[in-house]
């Protein structure tokens, strides 16, 4: 849930963001601005009627239209209104937000359930629709008001399952998810299912992620393999044309050319350069002593 007060962005960008169930008190803010300056009672029916109205379109497959019955349902005890200010600064955050909790035991009771069954419903809805965002959000804010229960971690789970940019840790929270669940209803088969199906999936693919850290590791090896036979090559070529070079710089009395020559052999050596640039290296030298000669 928004929790504006905590975040410096104004209240109308941060709704840009957010799932339309959560939308919903800003979208029907004044349709139903007169319902609610009504009694408690009143409120209650009115979302109480709208969350019928939601149930018979979803029981008609209906799901969209389902779902925005159940937002408005919503939007009678958690909205979005414009503060009462009777002198605003031009900088300041002209939206609010209102969460009613109810003003007795028996009123919070009501709204809490009233609430739950409307973001279970709306979460239902949303996986129907493939809305994953929309339906683990959903799930989320029915486990904060009850936190152990089944439909809305099973929800959660399934938005987790369903969504293809899901990472494997939020793979890995809806296994959670799922076998809390399962504690909760040991004979649930529709939980067992897709905890099966879960742990199928999740086991593959921690072998396909072992059989790969494999192959890096052989390729590593054969990498290791090769490298001493191409320094032995270079060792090959600098032993026969390499020495040659360098015996006639010291001929020539030129010992500090053939030091910095040995040590350019070794530096290409370190390096990994290919042997045509030694080869164009010792071209290069010859061209020299032929000079110095």
């Amino acid at each position: 849930m928004i929790q504006p007060q905590s975040i410096d962005l104004p209240l109308s960008l941060q709704l840009e963001h957010q799932p339309s169930f959560i939308k919903s008190g800003y979208f029907f803010t004044t349709q139903y601005t007169n319902v609610r300056s009504q009694s408690f009672t009143l409120r209650y029916t009115v979302s109480e009627l709208l969350k019928y109205n939601g149930n018979s379109l979803y029981k008609s497959g209906e799901y969209l239209q389902a779902s925005e019955e159940y937002e408005k349902s919503l939007s009678i005890f958690r909205y979005i209104r414009k503060k009462p200010r009777v002198f605003k600064k031009s900088f300041e955050e002209e939206l609010e937000f209102i969460e009613e909790k109810g003003a007795s035991i028996n009123e919070k009771n009501k709204i809490l359930a009233l609430k739950l069954g409307l973001y279970l419903n709306l979460s239902l809805c949303y996986l129907i629709m493939s809305r994953c965002f929309n339906a683990l959000r959903a799930a989320q804010e029915a486990l904060k008001l009850e936190p152990y229960n089944t439909k809305a971690l099973y929800r959660s789970a399934k938005a987790k399952i369903m969504n293809k940019d899901s990472s494997f840790h939020e793979l890995i929270s809806a296994k959670n998810e799922l076998e809390l669940a399962l504690k909760q209803q040991s004979d649930d088969q529709m939980i067992k299912q897709e905890l099966n199906k879960l742990n199928e999936e999740l086991d593959k693919s921690q072998r396909n992620n072992h059989l790969k850290n494999e192959e890096e590791e052989i390729i590593v090896e054969k990498k290791k393999e090769r490298l001493p036979k191409d320094i032995e090559e270079l060792e090959d070529v600098v032993s026969t044309k390499g020495q040659d070079i360098i015996k006639l710089y010291e001929n020539l009395g030129k010992r500090k050319e053939a030091e910095e020559f040995r040590n350019e052999i070794k530096a290409a050596m370190v390096k990994g350069f290919m042997v045509r640039f030694i080869e164009w290296l010792f071209r290069k030298r010859k061209i020299r002593l032929r000079r110095l000669r």
